[in-house]
């Protein structure tokens, strides 16, 4: 059996920035995929990046209740219930159930009552959430 070359900080740094920029070769053709770094090797725990309510721009997060169609019922996180509309470019493109957490921009006129719907979160998104303190145990209900 072979056994693995441990590899230095310096030389896993290296690896795991060869790997992150040769996506954008990867995508153009130039190259083929890079080697992966070894598992356990000291790689720094993956980010994840999730669209957050800016509360500039009006948005919250919501928890759909019933989907009417085009529209939706929303529980949002500042105790309103919406009744928020899918724009039509998204509309076919992107399925939502009853239970899903869904990222809402409220209307400026009727602002308690009315939203439209930006964005829906994937369950790794909600853990995520969850664990990183913006969202509670109890929102989930």
């Amino acid at each position: 059996m072979e056994q693995k070359k441990q590899l230095t900080e310096k030389e896993e740094q290296e690896v795991f920035d060869a790997y992150e920029e040769g996506f954008e070769e990867v995508a153009r053709g130039k190259i083929s995929t890079p080697a992966r770094p070894a598992a356990g090797g000291g790689i720094p725990e993956e980010f994840i990046r999730i669209r957050l309510p800016n509360s500039k721009n009006r948005e919250v997060i919501g928890v759909v209740l019933e989907d009417y169609g085009q529209k939706l019922l929303v529980k949002c996180m500042d105790g309103y219930t919406r009744t928020c509309r899918i724009p039509g470019k998204i509309r076919y493109k992107v399925y939502i159930n009853p239970g899903d957490f869904v990222l809402i921009q409220k209307w400026v006129v009727q602002s308690n009552e009315k939203g439209d719907y930006l964005y829906r979160y994937t369950r790794t998104q909600v853990n995520h959430l969850i664990k990183k303190g913006f969202l509670k145990e109890s929102d989930l209900q």
